[in-house]
Parts: C-alpha cells; structure tokens; sequence
C-alpha cells in the first residue's frame, strides 16, 4: 500500500495545551513572548464557557481578536472553504481575504467550517483525519469523491449542509459493513440535495 495513500495517526499532531509563543515577538526573550493570563472581572468558569461554546463563527472571530488567551482556551480556526488540495493531504483554508496551503494533519488547532468543504483530492482515509479535526461544521455544500468515508464521519458531514455530492465513495459503518442509501439520506436534513 503506497504511503501517500493514507494519513497516519502518527502524522496527527496532538491539540496545543499551555502559553504559546508568539511568532514576530520583538523581544529576544521567549518568557517575553508568551501570552499573559487576564485578569477577568466575570469568574474563571464564566470566560471558559465562553471559550468553549461561541454562538456564531462571528463572535469567536471578534472574541479571538479582542484577547488571544480565548484561542488558547478553544483553538479554533474559521474558514468558510475546505479544499483537498492534492495526495500528500494539503488542503486550502479560505476565510474571507485569507487563503493557506497546509496539511491538516500537522496543525493542532480544530477547525469550524462555515461555508463549502470540497474534497476531490487526498489520501483515501481523507474525510477521517478531518473530522477528527472538527469543532463546527455548518456547510451549505458538500463534495467528496473516491474517498472511504465511515459513516459517523458522514453525519457530522452531512448534518447542516443544503447540498451534497458523492462521487465515487465507499461509504461504510466501523465494522466494514456498507451503508444502504437510504441510511445515507436519512442521516442529513429534509431540504438536502443529493446528487451521487
């Protein structure tokens, strides 16, 4: 089985837990660098709600931007495109103005995507690694092709978005056995398109 066919566990980076380093810091001194615990007038366990449940993808942004320590708390990336780039597990992340080329299985942060999630391209097990890599899927659209899909993985996929393309998949339960269609229509909203 060639190597670039798959992504392995090994290759996943464990989730970031802890200060983090800040990159263009102008000091010289890492202990410089690192993030600075708040001072919140509102108890600890009120800010880490916060952190953890935002109400919108909007609010996590605005609340990231006002104190960094919210993004240790819940690590979250917000992109409203996923794109499978090529085999090797590149994918492109597209947020408004911003577009990045990276392997999803080397970044530690979870991702919440708000928009499209298109993969064509990547190793087999592709929709796996991603959706160990989830905190929110709210997609309108969803296209994957000639992937093996498990089909928990394809609930979370399937459980906000207005229109879906298969192509070409395997689509089967964690024991190996497959998933009938209409098991696979059920599993979405009313109002879902399905095109296969």
């Amino acid at each position: 089985m060639p190597s670039s066919s798959f992504i392995l566990a090994s290759d996943i980076v464990p989730t970031f837990y802890g200060k983090r380093v800040w990159p263009g810091c102008p000091s010289k001194e890492k202990e410089d660098c690192k993030s600075v615990k708040q001072d919140w007038v509102y108890p600890e366990s009120m800010i880490l709600h916060m952190a953890k449940n935002p109400s919108s993808p909007e609010v996590y942004q605005k609340m990231i931007q006002c104190c960094k320590e919210f993004f240790e708390i819940n690590p979250v990336i917000v992109v409203s495109k996923l794109e499978a780039r090529n085999d090797d597990g590149d994918s492109r992340f597209c947020s408004n103005d911003f577009e990045c080329d990276k392997n999803i299985a080397k970044i530690s942060s979870k991702f919440w995507i708000t928009d499209k999630l298109i993969v064509m391209d990547g190793p087999k097990n592709y929709t796996s690694v991603l959706c160990s890599k989830i905190h929110r899927c709210d997609i309108n659209y969803l296209s994957i092709c000639d992937k093996v899909i498990m089909f928990e993985d394809l609930q979370i996929l399937t459980s906000s978005v207005k229109k879906v393309v298969l192509l070409y998949n395997k689509i089967t339960f964690h024991d190996g056995q497959p998933v009938l269609l209409n098991k696979i229509i059920e599993c979405s909203s009313t109002s879902t398109e399905f095109d296969m």
